[in-house]
């Protein structure tokens, strides 16, 4: 930002107001959820856990949850984002998996962030 740069966090409409307390703009998108009630927005991971076991989460969580229902219910809200407000790049971080789709439909540069926590 201190460059010029405007940055903008597409995120759950639940953590928004996270995100905007720490100075920077977002955007509601995707699916509502916090990754703290992770059993709220995913029930099924009860299941998971007690037919497949908790070392089995971990894996259900990336590819049913991130890579998954995530990544399709974001897209839509993505590429509408990107559509009228035209970035530079995206960035997403390593969990993500929907942020890059908007960016090849769209032609814009795509990065992934490899840190876990912001």
């Amino acid at each position: 930002m201190a460059a010029g740069h405007k940055v903008t966090f597409a995120c759950s409409p639940l953590f928004c107001p996270v995100v905007e307390a720490s100075g920077f703009p977002a955007v509601p998108a995707g699916l509502d959820w916090l990754e703290s009630a992770l059993g709220d927005a995913f029930p099924r991971i009860e299941e998971v856990v007690d037919t497949q076991g908790a070392a089995a989460v971990l894996n259900w969580v990336n590819e049913e949850g991130f890579a998954g229902v995530t990544a399709e219910r974001i897209v839509p809200d993505l590429l509408s984002l990107a559509r009228d407000w035209r970035p530079d790049v995206i960035v997403r971080d390593l969990y993500g998996s929907g942020g890059y789709i908007p960016a090849e439909a769209l032609e814009v540069p795509h990065a992934t962030s490899d840190r876990d926590e912001w």
